[in-house]
Order: structure tokens, then sequence, then C-alpha cells
């Protein structure tokens, strides 16, 4: 009876033990959360050719408050009026480096793939996505979302945004 005494005492010292570090794990986490949410502001979407129901490229306008790294990930969620099938590959006159693109039903993830420059926070910059098939009313606004994913923060947009002809600057 003493040795089991003995076990059962040096149990629920550990015990005690394991809940007080999981107690400081848990507030160190909290206190260290990667920012989720937050400011980004969509400046604009813009195609070319400007025509309802035809392929054309899509450039998203956007800026966020944090930097943007040379390995953030982008994934633009558009609603069903947008056929995603053509989506051939992913630019941007601002960004520099390596830039991929993949489609996942409603979602087109672009990828930095490492090589080019940060984007300090509050720059606008632009991402541009060919080919999308555009919806055959232009007169209307669409639902979008816009995730970014970096190394220290998440943040995700969501906004109704109606296509205007893509201008040259």
């Amino acid at each position: 009876m003493r040795w089991n005494n003995v076990i059962l005492k040096s149990f629920k010292e550990k015990m005690k033990k394991t809940i007080s570090y999981r107690k400081y794990a848990l507030v160190a986490f909290l206190l260290f959360l990667p920012t989720i949410g937050g400011a980004q502001i969509v400046h604009s979407l813009s195609a070319l050719p400007y025509e309802a129901g035809e392929q054309a490229l899509l450039r998203f306008e956007i800026s966020q408050d944090t930097l943007i790294s040379s390995t953030a990930r982008f994934a633009i969620i558009f609603s069903e009026h947008f056929d995603l099938k053509p989506v051939m590959f992913a630019d941007s006159r601002i960004m520099d480096g390596d830039i991929y693109v993949s489609v996942k039903k409603d979602t087109v993830w672009v990828k930095r793939g490492g090589n080019g420059s940060s984007i300090e926070a509050n720059v606008k910059i632009d991402i541009i996505i060919a080919l999308v098939k555009l919806p055959l009313d232009l007169e209307l606004e669409y639902p979008f979302k816009i995730l970014t994913e970096d190394i220290s923060n998440s943040k995700i947009s969501e906004f109704n945004l109606k296509l205007k002809p893509i201008q040259n600057n």
C-alpha cells in the first residue's frame, strides 16, 4: 500500500508540473501569435481585353500594412461567375523574381519564388493573372477574397469589385 501512495504522490507532482508548463506554453503562444487580419487595401481590379465572356488578363492592385517577403503567397478566391480553367501564368510589374501560379477550384494561388526583393509596407503592388474568362455581365460588382500568407502573418480581405478596363500607366 505504501508503494501505491508513493507512486500516486509522485504522479500527482509530475502532473502539476506538466499542467503548469502547459499554462506557460499557452501564454507564450498567445503573446507571440502572428497577426491575423489587419489592414489590406484593394485599390482596383482591371481587365484586358474588357469584353464580357472573353478570356482576359486581370490585374489586382493591393497594398497592406506589413512587409511582403520574397516568399509570400497570395490566394485570390473568385466567385462562380469567373472561369479559371484557362489560367496559365501570373506576373507583376512591382514584385521582382519568380512568380508561380496554381489553380484549385475557385482559388488562384500566386507564390513568390524567393529570389526577389521584399516589398515595404503600404506600397501598392499588382498581381496580374492570365487568362481568366470574364463573366457575362461586366456592369455588376463581384465578390472576391484575397488571402496573403507570409513569414510572420496572414491577412484576409473580402471585398466586392467592379471590373474596369486596364489603363496604360
